[in-house]
């Protein structure tokens, strides 16, 4: 399933590009916007599926290690058990257990997954609404007159991704210290 959405983010990126290199704006407009909008909706897309996958795999070991101790202090207190190796193997899955929600605590895989993929959608509606000449952009008779306003929207969107991103950090080290 990631691969059709992945394959349908690249359907849309390409349209995105093909439009690009058809609107009547001078070729260093149109390399920034290349570079300014699509080259970051496409980093903050990958960044959304690395964190997506991190947070999944994150889970799954988890969930698995969460099932596995309980099992196996029961076959440690069995009646046949003549060894601590069921013990032993539960105590290191219980470490193990530890150390994995400990770093999904520390890496809030989830929550930067959201922030990614939530910065990507409202760049592609910039993208859309400037391409389209709609929402904002509607009073601009060309993408040349709406070009200023699309840049600085895009750069607005980015910076905003930044201190959003700031401002966690800056709140996880706060709360470690008090």
């Amino acid at each position: 399933m990631n691969r059709n959405l992945d394959q349908l983010l690249n359907q849309r990126i390409t349209g995105y590009e093909e439009a690009l290199s058809t609107l009547p704006i001078s070729e260093i407009r149109r390399k920034q916007i290349q570079t300014d909008f699509i080259v970051s909706v496409r980093l903050m897309e990958t960044l959304a599926n690395r964190n997506l996958r991190a947070n999944d795999w994150s889970n799954i070991i988890v969930i698995i290690l969460s099932a596995l101790v309980p099992v196996l202090i029961n076959f440690s207190t069995g009646p046949d058990n003549e060894d601590d190796k069921y013990l032993g193997v539960a105590t290191i899955c219980s470490v193990l257990l530890a150390i994995g929600n400990a770093l999904r605590q520390s890496y809030k895989f989830r929550e930067k997954w959201i922030s990614y993929k939530h910065t990507a959608e409202l760049l592609l509606i910039e993208g859309q609404h400037y391409f389209s000449l709609s929402g904002k952009y509607l009073k601009y008779p060309t993408h040349d007159d709406a070009f200023a306003t699309f840049i600085a929207n895009i750069g607005n969107l980015r910076l905003n991704q930044l201190n959003n991103y700031k401002k966690e950090i800056a709140s996880d080290s706060e709360a470690d210290l008090g």
